[in-house]
């Protein structure tokens, strides 16, 4: 699999100057400055008891991948939007909160066109937003993060050392499944929150 990503990269031509970002949703919270928010080691070792292993982490950074150890992650450098870089395999998603649009939109061509076999996606609990509607529409079971037998109730994020949280994260969030193993996927995330 990163063999195949990996060619596919350094097949593609890099424009001169990047094409504009797309225009994100209009909602009020995240913005562009705060979109380096890493996920916590403890969603990590979840999405590792039920994937197996990461295969690719779209989008990332040499700081998250502290944690996270994607066989491949690719970052705004080489930027898995723009270009057509397969996403295979095994995947790992907590995309920018400001703008997750694009991202939800490519996970979901990428499942359902069999090139990612199995994925688990992180955003912010957005069910009105068409991105969200997108998701909820089909059956991939979703954990709606919250206190729940006595646990979080919210992700506390980090930004420098994974073992400094950054406490006081206003918003809710959900955790997707896209995958043939949803019974694995509820009794890994349950402990987070109510799945449906």
């Amino acid at each position: 699999i990163k063999a195949a990503i990996e060619a596919e990269l350094s097949r593609q031509a890099r424009p001169a100057t990047p094409a504009p970002a797309p225009e994100p949703e209009p909602e009020a919270g995240p913005t562009p400055e705060k979109d380096e928010n890493y996920t916590p080691p403890y969603i990590i070792k979840a999405v590792r008891q039920v994937l197996g292993k990461i295969d690719l982490d779209p989008a990332s950074s040499a700081v998250a991948q502290r944690i996270v150890l994607a066989t491949v992650y690719l970052t705004k450098a080489n930027d898995s939007l723009r270009t057509k870089t397969p996403w295979l395999g095994r995947v790992w998603l907590n995309p920018p909160f400001s703008n997750p649009a694009p991202f939800t939109s490519k996970l979901i061509e990428e499942y359902e066109a069999g090139r990612t076999k199995a994925a688990i996606l992180l955003v912010n609990n957005g069910t009105e937003t068409a991105w969200g509607q997108a998701l909820l529409s089909r059956t991939y079971p979703v954990c709606f993060v919250g206190a729940h037998a006595g646990g979080r109730s919210r992700i506390d994020f980090w930004q420098k050392e994974p073992d400094e949280p950054r406490t006081g994260n206003r918003y809710a969030q959900m955790i997707f499944y896209l995958g043939q193993e949803p019974e694995k996927f509820r009794e890994v995330f349950s402990q987070f929150g109510v799945i449906r």
